[in-house]
C-alpha cells in the first residue's frame, strides 16, 4: 500500500526509500525532513519511467495469423501502420506531463515529436480513412470495425495512472478511445507472455542505461523478441526459427543493438545510441515522452 508507505516515511519508521519515495510527494518530505528525521535528494533516474510500447504483434497468434475476434483484427488493421502510431505520439502534450505529473522534474525527449499537434495528428488518422461512423465520438478502422484498447501499467507505480490517464485524454481529442488498466506484476508478466497487452507503460533503460540495450523491443515487439532471441538474426535459414521473423528495418535495428557492445563506447554513445533513438522515434514503436527524469 503506497499510501501506508508513505505514512512510514513521515513517522520516521523508515530508513531509506527509493521507488517508493514518489517525485508527487517531494513537498511533503521536504516539510517533514525534521520531524520525520528524513533528508529528501532529487538525483537523476537511470531510465525513464512511463515509456509507452505500441505492441504490433498484438492480435497476431504464435503464427503470425491474426485473430479471428474483432478487437484483434481492428488492432492488427491501424497499429501495423505508422501514421497511427505517430497520431498517437503527436497529439501527446509534453509540457502538460512533465508539469502535471513530474512537477517539472524532467526535460521534452529531442528525438520525439510530442508537441500536443492535434491537426497534423487528425490529418495522419484522416489519410488512413479512420471515421466516426456511428457518431459516438470515436473513429472506427478504415474498415470500419470498433476500435479500443487498453494502456497497461504497474500498480505501485504512482505517476503511471496519471500518466496514462493523460494520454488517453489526448487520444480522445483525435477520435480515439483507450483506458487505463492498472494491473499487480505477477498478472502483468502472464498477460505479456500470452501477448495480450496492446499497450504497455515502463521502464525500458534506451539512452539513460545504453549498455542494458533496453529499447522496450519485447513489448513493442514480442514476437519478433522471440524470433531474435532465438538467434534468427544469425541463422542460416532465419524462417526456421521460432518467434516471427521481423521486417527488414527491425532486423536493422537488432543489428544496431549488437553492434553497440562490439565498437568503442564513444561510437556507441556519439553514434549507434542516437541511431536507435531516432528509430524509435520515427517508427513509433516506442513513445518517450520526456528524458532526464529526476
Amino acid at each position: 500500500n503506497m499510501e501506508m508507505v508513505q505514512m512510514e516515511y513521515m513517522s520516521g519508521k523508515a530508513d531509506f526509500g527509493r521507488e517508493s519515495a514518489t517525485i508527487d510527494n517531494i513537498s511533503l518530505y521536504k516539510e517533514n525532513e525534521e520531524t520525520a528525521h528524513i533528508t529528501a535528494y532529487v538525483t537523476p533516474q537511470h531510465n525513464n519511467s512511463c515509456l509507452l510500447s505500441i505492441n504490433v504483434n498484438y492480435g497476431l497468434d504464435a503464427e503470425g495469423n491474426v485473430k479471428d475476434d474483432e478487437a484483434s483484427r481492428a488492432w492488427q488493421e491501424v497499429a501495423t501502420d505508422v501514421r497511427f502510431r505517430r497520431a498517437l505520439m503527436l497529439s501527446m502534450d509534453v509540457h502538460e506531463i512533465i508539469d502535471t505529473v513530474y512537477k517539472g522534474f524532467a526535460v521534452p525527449n529531442p528525438y520525439q515529436e510530442c508537441t500536443h499537434d492535434i491537426d497534423q495528428a487528425n490529418a495522419l488518422l484522416d489519410e488512413m480513412g479512420m471515421k466516426d461512423i456511428d457518431g459516438d465520438g470515436f473513429r472506427e478502422t478504415p474498415s470500419g470495425l470498433k476500435l479500443s484498447w487498453q494502456i497497461f501499467n504497474y500498480a505501485g507505480s504512482n505517476d503511471h495512472i496519471p500518466m496514462c490517464e493523460l494520454m488517453c485524454e489526448f487520444w480522445s481529442e483525435i477520435g480515439l478511445n483507450a483506458s487505463v488498466s492498472t494491473i499487480e506484476s505477477t498478472l502483468m508478466s502472464t498477460m505479456r507472455e500470452a501477448n495480450e497487452i496492446p499497450t504497455l507503460v515502463g521502464w525500458p533503460h534506451t539512452t539513460q542505461l545504453w549498455h542494458y540495450i533496453s529499447w522496450g523491443q519485447e513489448s513493442w515487439g514480442p514476437y519478433w523478441q522471440d524470433w531474435y532471441a532465438a538467434g534468427g538474426l544469425n541463422a542460416e535459414d532465419p524462417s526456421s526459427v521460432s518467434g516471427l521473423e521481423p521486417p527488414e528495418e527491425v532486423k536493422e535495428f537488432y543489428r544496431k543493438l549488437e553492434s553497440q557492445m562490439i565498437g568503442s563506447p564513444e561510437e556507441a554513445v556519439n553514434e549507434i545510441v542516437p541511431w536507435l533513438a531516432t528509430f524509435c522515434a520515427e517508427n513509433a514503436y516506442l513513445i518517450e515522452t520526456f528524458t532526464d527524469l529526476k
